[in-house]
């Protein structure tokens, strides 16, 4: 270990615990996993749990930080008379922990210098090496080139040369002191090329370009006091736009004649003039701290002009976009179209030495102060004037220049000789040459939208067709589309459904033709031939399994049996019919599972609508139980926790002295209710209870119908249910709540008009609360259930390892797919993330799939007999795969109609293997076999195999099973039948069904009504 490691350790422990956040939503993970596994633990202990260990962390950390933090430690003398580190305390193990690391140190620093000492030398003998072999390479070369920055850096590589001329390009732009350390020793004659009247070299520091003139380059002062040559002639620019800089700056420029004879400039395509200078008042803008300068009236315009240009087929690389402040090329770039994006755009100060066909110029300044900046400097007009070919178009204010510059009083007059200067910039469409449009600002642009004019374009296309675009544009109609009707068509005169610029394709008109291989006549396309036609014409055929589907024609020779279209009608236990096909439910022997929804009844009453045979093993609505002080929020399958507040049933005649959740110890009062309704006539109903919303007096007509509903008389008091508001007479609604319920559902007790749970009244509290109680212990055996389930997943994980050692045999045969058993293993390994009812389903699974497995290995391999054995065999083996398919499609439950056609068709495929080992074993001596023998095999073979409909309804396994064993099996030796054991699962536990009605017995017991009778009560008798 480094020390860099030792840091990166130390960063790590410094740094580890503080993403952890308590209330994050990876503690929320965290949290709900835990709940999943542990249903009875409250959420808020658990969080608390969470945080306390987190606390706990931290503080480690924070100690550990603190120790680290410290610089003192042992002395050798202290280090030497310790014995025992057992015996330290904290403090003094940390003391004698620093003084290793610090040893460890100055150990590795020792190593570090010794290394680095020998590194650099090792640098030293490379370099060296290299300028050797570079020094070779250039000694051959007649011209070396490379810039100023080159030279300084390979000096000492230079100075080895024999150099005696160099030449410096671009020399009035260079400082001094870079031409002159670039100077080898043996230079005996220097050669400047450059222009001193553009750009000069920019010093770092302004104040020392200024005050002690480093901005005067070598080739400038040269020019000024030694004698030299002027290169007269330029190539570059066209005369209108050299005519800009003479005589102001360059007083005897001459043009080359291939200048003169350059096509592009003369006929500016969309333009009447190659060179304009458009003037405007608009004033500018300063930038942040006022250091650099923008006009967006400017960048609007010539973003627009560059726009413009394009349209008129200019590419974006032959246009450049100058202007004299760094602002403004930030505005240019917010303003330009997307069309615009590949041109370049970039100071005047960042373009010297360069040069394009178009330059749009920018002058940006334009105030009421008369102030233009570097708009005053000859250099930087001298470089913008100077960088275009063929065309130049500038905005700027040039009045205020006019005023403030000589040179640009010059510039102006030049150009207003030449009718090259003013406040409009004039258009030319290339098609309609008579007309002109005069742009001043960017909105006028909107008068050519595509680059020429406002009349129709009405060109004919390649097509033939018009060009029907809304405005005039230039350029060819290469890309433009047509949308016109297309005229073309196939060799059968079939016209072209399509538009005329996109691609005809194969002509899709339906006629009829004739198949060639089944004589049909089909309506086909027209592109099609005979031969790739496929026959969709319905045609009945008969398949083995008896079923007459009428199918398409190309279908005939591929389908079989095991593709048979026919619904399958078994009807499941459910109540629903199978959703399968004759097919895909093998002719009846491996149905696909029940999917259908349907809403169900829970044993709590709750209703719950889901895919049939899905299992629940908690009923997750809010619970019904509520009384006078609140109502429990809990989920409906968690036990409720009784209410220990004080019980508010009382009357002057008797008072409750137990809790609201422990049965009343008063009897129900009979007396009249002694208070007074709103109409101040005397109440109807019972003392203690609450009164009803009747008046005997007020509400004669109600009174009476309730009366004589009920069955009572006019004396008769009335009790009013507070969940559904019913009244009824005090002694019928007594006899209906005191009616036994020994032998009866478990439920509340129900509103005799509305059926409607009884869930809050004083008077009957004590039945309510003995059926609460009673529905709590169904809640606590369901809850028992789950909490055992839990612990189970790492025993059945176990167990589940050691079959899938044994299932994982049949992906090496090619009987089970590889992904499937990938899905197993992954389930197995994550086994505790799942729910009890899927653990189950998989379980099962398994435990099948290991009994598929035993049956395969019991199988024959080959067999010696020819025929259709052979034939029988190879079914066989493809039956075992749709058997295994089967059994990995998914289910939420395994029914038990699953589980007999499991059994049937293991026990189908058993008995089909034990018969060819038999027959293997016979063929020879098989006629010298007693009659009764051979007629045994005779049935055998009719009951397995006689069937030529695959469906096997002749097949009876207890028959079979019976003769083999007894007639067949005992005369041959060397072959037996393969056990399978068909008991239960062993470690399927019963889980509690919600669905299930609960039943209480005279003994006060509760079981499943399915059951029949209490099992607790059988238990007990025997």
């Amino acid at each position: 270990m480094d020390e860099s490691s030792i840091i990166e350790e130390r960063r790590h422990l410094e740094y580890g615990f503080r993403g952890r956040q308590s209330g994050n939503k990876k503690d929320d993970g965290y949290i709900d996993e835990l709940k999943s596994r542990y249903l009875s633990v409250d959420t808020g202990i658990l969080r608390k749990m969470l945080h306390e260990a987190q606390s706990n962390d931290r503080r480690d950390i924070q100690k550990i930080q603190r120790q680290l933090d410290k610089t003192s430690s042992m002395n050798d003398y202290e280090v030497g008379n310790v014995h025992n580190l057992h015996a330290l305390k904290p403090d003094d193990r940390w003391s004698l922990y620093r003084n290793w690391v610090k040893k460890w140190r100055a150990k590795k620093r020792i190593n570090r210098d010794n290394i680095l000492a020998e590194n650099t030398h090792s640098l030293e003998d490379l370099t060296k090496l290299r300028e050797d072999e570079d020094e070779e390479i250039v000694k051959s070369r007649d011209v070396i080139a490379l810039t100023t920055t080159g030279a300084a850096k390979y000096r000492s590589l230079i100075n080895r040369l024999p150099i005696k001329i160099v030449i410096v390009e671009e020399a009035a732009e260079v400082l001094e002191a870079h031409i002159v350390t670039a100077l080898p020793k043996t230079t005996q004659h220097l050669i400047l090329i450059g222009d001193h009247q553009q750009l000069k070299p920019s010093p770092a520091v302004y104040e020392l370009g200024k005050k002690y003139k480093l901005e005067i380059s070598l080739f400038e002062r040269m020019i000024k006091n030694v004698r030299h040559v002027t290169l007269s002639t330029q190539h570059r620019m066209q005369p209108l736009i050299a005519d800009l800089l003479r005589p102001q700056i360059y007083s005897d420029l001459q043009d080359h004649s291939s200048v003169s004879k350059r096509n592009g400039w003369e006929n500016m395509r969309g333009f009447t003039k190659s060179v304009f200078l458009v003037s405007h008042n608009i004033p500018e803008e300063n930038m942040l701290e006022g250091k650099s300068k923008k006009n967006k009236f400017e960048a609007y315009f010539l973003a627009r002009l560059c726009k413009y240009l394009i349209q008129q087929q200019y590419k974006p690389a032959q246009i450049t976009i100058l202007a004299m402040y760094d602002g403004q090329i930030s505005a240019f770039r917010s303003v330009l179209d997307n069309s615009c994006k590949d041109v370049k755009v970039t100071p005047v100060d960042g373009y010297q030495g360069e040069e394009n066909d178009i330059i749009l110029l920018s002058l940006v300044r334009s105030n009421s102060e008369g102030n233009i900046g570097f708009l005053r400097i000859e250099n930087r007009i001298c470089v913008a004037l100077s960088r275009a070919r063929n065309a130049f178009y500038c905005i700027g204010n040039i009045e205020l220049l006019k005023e403030k510059s000589k040179l640009w009083r010059n510039i102006a007059l030049k150009l207003e000789q030449s009718g090259c200067i003013g406040e409009c910039l004039e258009l030319k469409c290339q098609k309609h040459s008579e007309h002109c449009t005069l742009v001043k600002n960017a909105e006028d642009f909107d008068n050519v939208p595509e680059g020429g004019c406002m009349d129709l374009c009405n060109a004919r296309l390649p097509c033939g067709h018009s060009c029907k675009t809304k405005y005039c544009h230039p350029g060819n109609h290469d890309n433009v589309k047509c949308y016109e009707r297309c005229t073309r068509s196939c060799e059968r005169k079939h016209p072209c459904t399509k538009r005329c610029h996109e691609d005809c394709g194969p002509c899709k008109v339906l006629i009829p033709k004739k198949v060639p291989h089944c004589a049909h006549v089909q309506d086909v396309e027209c592109y099609l031939p005979p031969g790739d036609i496929i026959c969709k014409q319905k045609i009945k055929i008969k398949l083995l399994c008896g079923h007459e589907p009428l199918i398409p024609c190309y279908k005939e020779e591929i389908i079989g049996i095991r593709h048979c279209p026919v619904s399958c009608d078994r009807l499941f236990q459910c109540g629903h019919v199978c959703g399968g096909t004759c097919g895909s439910c093998l002719q009846g022997r491996l149905h696909l599972p029940c999917t259908k929804c349907t809403k169900r009844i829970l044993w709590c009453d709750h209703s719950i609508e889901s895919k049939c045979g899905t299992e629940f093993l908690v009923c997750r609505e809010e619970c019904k139980i509520r009384c006078s002080h609140s109502r429990c929020r809990k989920e409906c399958w968690y036990p409720c926790s009784p209410c220990a507040k004080q019980c508010q049933w009382q009357c002057p005649h008797y008072k409750c002295t137990k809790l609201c959740g422990e049965p009343c110890d008063r009897p129900r009062c009979n007396e009249p209710c002694i208070k007074r309704l709103r109409c101040n006539h005397k109440c109807c109903g019972v003392c203690g209870e609450a009164c009803p919303d009747v008046c005997s007096i007020c509400d004669e007509k109600i009174f009476l119908k309730i009366i004589a509903e009920s069955g009572g008389n006019v004396n008769s008091q009335l009790i009013q249910l507070e969940d559904c508001d019913h009244i009824f007479s005090c002694e019928v609604l007594d006899t209906w709540m005191d009616c036994p319920e020994v032998g009866s559902e478990l439920k509340h007790k129900m509103c005799p008009k509305c059926s409607k749970p009884i869930l809050r009244n004083s008077r009957y509290g004590n039945i309510i609360k003995k059926i609460s109680s009673d529905m709590r212990m169904v809640k606590e055996e369901i809850n028992e259930f789950n909490e055992l389930s839990i612990h189970l997943d790492q025993v059945l994980s176990n167990v589940f390892k050691m079959k899938l050692k044994f299932v994982g045999s049949m992906v090496e045969k090619d009987f089970l797919d590889a992904d499937d058993f990938a899905h197993i293993y992954d389930f197995n390994e994550n086994i505790y993330k799942h729910s009890y009812s899927k653990i189950r389903v998989y379980e099962r699974r398994i435990c099948n799939l290991e009994i598929v497995a035993n049956i395969l290995a019991s199988l024959p391999e080959n067999l010696s007999i020819p025929g259709k054995s052979i034939d029988v065999l190879k079914d066989l083996k493809e039956d075992v795969k749709d058997l295994i398919n089967w059994l990995m499609l998914p289910r939420e439950i395994w029914t038990y109609s699953e589980y007999e056609d499991f059994i049937r068709e293991t026990s189908r495929i058993r008995h089909c293997g034990c018969f060819l080992k038999l027959c293997d074993k016979i063929h020879e001596g098989f006629k010298s076999r007693p009659q009764s023998f051979r007629k045994a095999f005779a049935d055998v073979k009719k009951l397995l195999l006689g069937d030529s409909s695959r469906s096997y309804k002749l097949y009876d396994r207890d028959v079979v099973e019976d003769v083999l064993l007894k007639d067949l099996l005992p005369n041959v030796e060397g072959v037996s039948l393969t056990k399978c054991d068909e008991k239960e699962i062993f470690c399927q536990r019963k889980a509690p069904n919600i669905f299930e009605r609960r039943i209480k017995c005279h003994n006060g017991h509760i079981y499943c009504a399915s059951a029949g009778n209490c099992t607790y009560c059988m238990d007990l008798s025997t």
